[in-house]
């Protein structure tokens, strides 16, 4: 098993390239909880002219932050995914805005799953306060998991 420590860059363990991560730093991985944290600058996509974020994004954010969380406990094993899909949202309520210079806590709790299908919780807090949150369904293929030693 590989050491890896956290808080770590999420880039590192997410199927996805800029400018398309959202998220900024895993900070915690313990068992199926997982935290993630998000700078809010204006150099993100989904940011207008008046500094705010598009609610659309809170969905793909937790959906993200999960995903650092799975390829983190991937990598520790020697292993990655190359992609995920997000295939349902369930009751997620967005309660306030996100703005340019807000620090953003996602907080990711996995709630079960069955054949590459995994249903998970994220509540996305700022200063302790929650603004968005809900439950996601999140479908990475077998195939998708890629062990580089299998090969040897």
């Amino acid at each position: 098993m590989n050491t890896l420590s956290l808080p770590a860059k999420a880039v590192h363990f997410l199927p996805h390239d800029f400018p398309m991560v959202f998220i900024d730093r895993l900070l915690e991985a313990d068992g199926e909880r997982g935290l993630c944290e998000l700078q809010l600058t204006s150099g993100h996509i989904f940011v207008d002219a008046e500094g705010r974020m598009d609610r659309t994004c809170y969905v793909e954010i937790a959906a993200q932050s999960f995903a650092a969380v799975k390829g983190w406990k991937l990598a520790c094993q020697g292993a990655l995914f190359s992609s995920g899909f997000l295939v349902g949202v369930q009751a997620f309520e967005c309660l306030d805005d996100a703005r340019i210079g807000d620090l953003l806590q996602i907080e990711t709790i996995e709630l079960g799953g069955f054949d590459g299908y995994t249903v998970v919780r994220a509540t996305i807090n700022r200063g302790g306060e929650t603004i968005a949150g809900g439950k996601i369904k999140l479908y990475v293929p077998a195939s998708e998991i890629q062990d580089p030693g299998a090969d040897e």
